[in-house]
């Protein structure tokens, strides 16, 4: 009796040590979870708002991708006409982070370079007002991470000098690849807002080139992708029917996206061809599109289904249900929906633009020159008589995951930010 006594006692003794143990781990864990590696402000030109919820969805990927490991806060300053007083801030909590956007009336002056002067000084007014209340919920800043380079960037580049505070850059903007012009005034602004930075990103190796052509460089110039959420997107499975479907997604911006040319090639097809659909999602709120008007007149009227703008999980049936994803563009720097559109399986056609060849090649698409309508039609007809041997979706899945990780572009930016600070 005396021994199972005693053995009792040196279970429990065991047993209590073994659960502090466990106390620990477990409060050494939550602790670890809550501590951020840095304070970071966030400053885009672009990002999703009240007045355009789709714009730059692709810079708040960015965004919550970093929130992951650090405390971030976002200043943002949009206009809006529908204000009552001049200035309107607010603040919305998104998951990890606030986002502190401050709307601003531009003047109702007739005289342009008054009416150009005041909205200037409304806008860095704006941005000032958002950019104190970001401060403010940090605390305190070890850097600012500028998206997309505008003229608000001397904000950043004043708290660089004056405040000691460093700032790096991400860029996404197809302005580099449009404009020829070295020694433009906004050019020289963002090569030395540039310069005054730890390190600046691109969202891919041709916008990086673009810009170091107008000498717009750095020493730490990183290409840090746009990300898919690889957890939403994702290949669906469908069964095959008697209609052909194509899919094209896009701002529906004529200029850069030539949706009106893929409307007069799918016209010409439904000619020969009636088993054929071609669905478009996206445009701006609010708007009809130049393409819906165009479409209106076509042949192929009834085939042809414009659904609007579709907000984030809302988009991604579209991808499962459809057999191919055309694009057209004049003009790209990365190309997020046809990442998108590969992370669900389905073959591509696009423009043979260099920021596409980085990552495409025959086994996921076929690229064709840009405004070439006569390829276009060749290969869309080449496509619908399944003329053209894909990879499997499984494989397109499985290499554009290889390339565009979450996880890999999450330690990319990390790596970006400790190389900076480390030289600074």
């Amino acid at each position: 009796m005396k021994f199972l006594i005693l053995y009792l006692l040196i279970v429990e003794y065991h047993l209590i040590n073994i659960l502090k143990i466990v106390f620990l781990e477990l409060s050494f864990l939550s602790l670890i979870k809550n501590i951020h590696l840095f304070n970071i402000l966030i400053f885009p030109s672009w990002f999703p708002s009240k007045e355009n919820p789709l714009d730059a969805i692709f810079t708040k990927k960015h965004v919550d991708l970093i929130s992951r490991k650090n405390k971030v806060a976002v200043a943002f300053a949009v206009e809006s006409n529908l204000l009552n007083g001049i200035y309107e801030i607010k603040s919305e909590e998104n998951g990890n982070y606030p986002i502190y956007t401050c709307y601003y009336r531009t003047s109702r002056c007739n005289l342009y370079l008054y009416k150009k002067i005041v909205n200037f000084y409304r806008k860095l007014n704006a941005y000032v007002k958002a950019f104190k209340c970001a401060m403010k919920h940090l605390k305190h800043v070890d850097f600012i991470h500028i998206h997309v380079i505008g003229f608000e960037a001397i904000i950043p580049l004043f708290y660089k000098i004056f405040k000691k505070i460093p700032y790096y850059i991400t860029e996404h903007s197809t302005i580099y690849l449009r404009c020829n012009s070295v020694w433009s005034f906004e050019n020289m602004f963002k090569r030395f807002i540039v310069k005054e930075s730890l390190g600046i990103s691109a969202v891919s190796n041709a916008l990086r080139d673009g810009m170091r052509k107008l000498r717009i460089d750095h020493r730490f110039f990183f290409v840090i992708p746009n990300i898919v959420d690889e957890l939403k997107f994702q290949y669906k499975q469908k069964q095959k029917g008697e209609i052909f479907r194509f899919l094209h997604i896009s701002r529906l911006d004529e200029k850069a996206k030539n949706t009106i040319g893929i409307l007069r090639v799918f016209d010409k097809i439904f000619e020969q061809n009636k088993n054929i659909e071609l669905h478009i999602v996206g445009g701006f709120p609010n708007v009809i599109s130049e393409s819906e008007l165009y479409s209106k007149k076509l042949k192929s009227k009834s085939n042809i289904f414009f659904h609007g703008v579709k907000f984030n999980d809302d988009i991604i049936a579209y991808y499962q249900k459809v057999d191919v994803f055309v694009m057209f563009s004049n003009y790209e720097t990365q190309g997020v929906v046809v990442m998108e559109a590969l992370f669900c399986g389905l073959p591509v056609i696009t423009t043979n633009l260099l920021c596409f060849k980085e990552y495409l090649h025959q086994g996921n698409s076929i690229m064709i020159d840009p405004k070439d309508e006569i390829s276009l039609q060749k290969v869309m007809e080449l496509v619908i008589k399944q003329e053209v041997e894909f990879w499997t979706p499984e494989n397109i899945v499985i290499d554009i995951k290889e390339k565009f990780a979450s996880q890999k572009i999450e330690n990319s930016f990390m790596e970006f930010y400790k190389i900076g600070l480390s030289k600074c």
